[in-house]
């Protein structure tokens, strides 16, 4: 389907009630098709070279890719695995010894040692595992290209190059430590020269460049003034250019806090410094080759736990906007930001631990399922339609739309809502008026500006503020295309963490919602239901139980968002008893796959679906659109 024929307008309120005022958030989509689809594995896993096989070698660490080669479509058709790449600053201080090489005492920039038998663990991984591809890094910081080629002819050697989807050339070159740095002339003339190495060494470039270039991550004006004219001149041989992005670094803040993710700047704001680079390299393809949260290491309490999941969907969703194509997250098998993490037991046995972070790349794979594509937010005008309170600055809204499935003529519409904005944070002193939570944060108020002295004090939440998000999303029929109708009712599937038994009280007692939920929650989150916890397998436990969300025609002249917007008086919990939100498996196969009834709405008019959700939740509305 052509884009510019695909005019589509779905407004999404966000309402959070309080007894004397609204909070609210209006997001007006009107615009066309984004015309380059989202790949079905755009999520994929970074390992440091010396950690890949504590991962490799669990049948469940398999599993957990499977399952997002599960959601990445539901046509059945073949089509790319994830993508697990195998570098990081341990890409160059390993080298390969070649089978029956005397293994030599490790070297300055050789400490690490990659063998024969590891390159056919991979090979063993990738025939067994969901179609994955590796990229794998190679040692430029050692100097010596031919040293280099010899991990080229292991490849060779493995039959690994089937599962091959690019070769790094060194490792954050443009962050190299003091005595190493390369001006970025030299560091061209050395990557021209290991790559010549490495094609007479054995690696393939008649079919497809299998380089993935650049390998940057800092503000280095050099590199980033270079980063231009490099992808130009290697143009040819480059399959993608990556560049690793981090939205804190744990080396030099330490004392990161959750609200360093939650806000926009980590995620909006991070997307809008890639799309610098990925139009710098273009018509090269830009790879966030590595990602997550916060670097080195990540911090722990952050992380690692809930306030990673809301992050990483809307950073992800910007991420994929600015024109970046996939994104390795990067830390296993102990890191705090690793997504899957493996400890050992008391009968040393390897024991599973499903992060907070995998909940949402889970997520995220099933919001672009089947070949989706974000919908533009602007107006006729080209400016972007967004209204909200303050109180709501950090929530955001994404909407993923396809037509991919031909053989129903069905379109799909997946709204992603995700609320991360925590309650407000008050005065010490104003305890006994608002009955607030210690959180620990600094709170500082600064009246400079008006003459009076800055203070500093303990930071705490107002559990008197409203816990409740009221969602209405708006689907117009004259967005539809013209065979389709809106469907009678919608599916959502919620992503949320165990409530904080504080607000939930607190708000209970005002009549204010259902409660908070616990940003620093590093266990109990379910997905649609279900949850990883007590599994040892990397398999979802429980039954997969989406809600129903009933749709009410609506005209658009006589409507008024602000103001007529009905809250749902039953809960999930009813929804179920009632029979209306059963359902499991994956896509194409749990309730979203049903094709509910139409419902029939003239020129000017759609139909409009209300949930409620937490003020610290994240959820999937799908809008099926079939034929009559």
């Amino acid at each position: 389907m052509a884009a510019a024929a695909i005019i589509l307008r779905v407004t999404l309120v966000l309402l959070a009630v309080q007894r004397c005022e609204t909070l609210f958030m209006n997001i007006t989509i009107s615009g066309v098709q984004d015309e380059t689809a989202i790949a079905g594995n755009y999520v994929g896993f970074s390992l440091e070279i010396y950690s890949i096989r504590a991962m490799i070698e669990q049948q469940s660490y398999s599993q957990l890719l499977q399952n997002l080669f599960d959601l990445s479509s539901a046509t059945g058709t073949p089509r790319a695995g994830p993508v697990i790449r195998v570098g990081g600053d341990s890409s160059d201080a390993s080298c390969f010894v070649p089978a029956l090489a005397p293994v030599p005492a490790p070297s300055l920039h050789c400490t690490n040692n990659i063998t024969p038998n590891d390159l056919q663990a991979y090979r063993q991984f990738a025939l067994n595992g969901p179609n994955v591809s590796f990229v794998l890094g190679t040692n430029l910081m050692q100097g010596v290209p031919s040293v280099a080629a010899a991990h080229i002819r292991g490849i060779s050697e493995a039959g690994l190059w089937p599962y091959i989807r690019g070769i790094e050339i060194g490792n954050e070159v443009d962050h190299w430590p003091k005595g190493v740095q390369l001006p970025f002339q030299k560091y061209e003339a050395a990557f021209e020269s290991f790559l010549q190495a490495y094609e007479a060494a054995g690696l393939p470039s008649k079919q497809a460049p299998l380089v993935q270039g650049a390998v940057f991550c800092c503000v280095n004006p050099a590199y980033i003034l270079g980063l231009r004219p490099y992808s130009e001149r290697f143009r040819r041989k480059l399959r993608t250019v990556s560049y690793h992005r981090y939205a804190g670094s744990h080396c030099s803040h330490p004392n990161l806090t959750a609200e360093a993710i939650l806000d926009r700047a980590a995620s909006q704001g991070q997307a809008a410094i890639m799309r610098e680079f990925v139009q710098a390299v273009a018509p090269t393809p830009l790879w966030a080759g590595e990602t997550n949260s916060i670097s080195c290491g990540g911090a722990p309490g952050v992380s690692d736990t809930y306030a990673s999941t809301l992050w990483v969907l809307d950073y992800l969703a910007e991420m994929s906007k600015a024109g970046v194509v996939g994104a390795n997250f990067h830390g296993g098998p102990d890191d705090a930001y690793a997504p899957v993490v493996y400890s050992t037991n008391v009968y040393g046995q390897k024991e599973l631990t499903v992060r907070p972070l995998y909940y949402g790349l889970l997520a995220f794979t099933e919001l672009v399922a089947n070949k989706s594509s974000w919908l533009l937010t602007s107006s006729s005008g080209g400016k972007r339609q967004v209204e909200k309170s303050a109180e709501l600055k950090n929530s955001a809204a994404h909407v993923a739309f396809s037509d991919s499935d031909h053989t129903t003529g069905c379109v799909v519409h997946r709204v992603l809502i995700v609320a991360k904005d925590q309650l407000p944070t008050v005065p010490a002193t104003a305890a006994a008026e608002t009955a607030p939570v210690n959180v620990g944060a600094e709170w500082r108020n600064d009246d400079a500006a008006t003459g009076g002295e800055a203070q500093t004090g303990e930071a705490s939440r107002d559990v008197t503020a409203t816990t409740t998000v009221a969602v209405s999303v708006m689907l117009a029929q004259d967005a539809l295309p013209p065979h389709a109708q809106p469907p009678s009712f919608g599916v959502l599937l919620r992503l949320r963490a165990p409530l904080d038994p504080t607000t939930t009280q607190a708000a209970a007692g005002k009549g204010k919602g259902r409660g908070i939920g616990q940003i620093n929650a590093t266990s109990g989150l379910d997905w649609a239901g279900q949850t990883f916890d007590g599994s040892r397998d990397g398999r979802l436990q429980g039954r997969r139980r989406p809600e129903h969300v009933q749709g009410q025609p609506y005209t658009a002249a006589t409507e008024d968002l602000q103001t007529k917007v009905d809250l749902l008086s039953s809960s999930s919990e009813e929804a179920a008893e009632r029979g209306l939100a059963e359902g499991q498996g994956g896509v194409g196969h749990h309730a979203e796959a049903s094709q509910p009834r139409s419902v029939i709405a003239g020129a000017g008019s759609g139909v409009r679906y209300q949930f409620e959700m937490g003020r610290l939740e994240a959820a999937v509305l799908v809008l099926r659109s079939c034929p009559v």
